[in-house]
């Protein structure tokens, strides 16, 4: 059985695309994240679903909590985002052309253990997925 995994074309990094995310994206709270969603329709060869992981230098000074953090909130979505996959094979005309970014901003003021950062990040899939299919049933 092949591994799930996140190549670095599915990491969102350009300044430009980051600004953008922020400026126009939707957002809501999945604690303990704060989800920020943007879809756009664009050409280009990039994966169709890219995203970041940010943790918040207020909350946790070390920069080894915020690795530990960003680590363990990547692995969550690196294990469930087959299901967002999933869902541009299922609607391939529908979202032809239409890339997603996401971004998991971490907002919880101490260390959660992996297993709620899991259950979370489906949660926050979850909202994602509906928020897509009403963009499907708007077209």
């Amino acid at each position: 059985m092949q591994l799930p995994k996140l190549p670095k074309k599915e990491r969102l990094n350009s300044k430009k695309a980051i600004d953008s995310l922020f400026e126009k994206g939707e957002k809501w709270s999945c604690y303990p994240f704060r989800v920020v969603l943007e879809t756009k329709e664009e050409d280009s060869e990039i994966s169709p679903v890219r995203f970041l992981v940010s943790v918040g230098k207020r909350n946790f000074k070390r920069a080894v909590d915020r690795n530990l953090l960003k680590r363990r909130t990547r692995e969550a979505f690196r294990l469930n985002k087959h299901r967002l996959s999933h869902l541009f094979s299922l609607h391939s005309s529908e979202l032809e052309n239409r890339k997603m970014v996401l971004g998991f901003i971490y907002t919880a003021k101490q260390i959660e253990p992996y297993a709620l950062i899991e259950k979370r990040m489906n949660s926050a899939i979850d909202g994602i997925l509906d928020r897509i299919k009403q963009l499907i049933i708007q077209q």
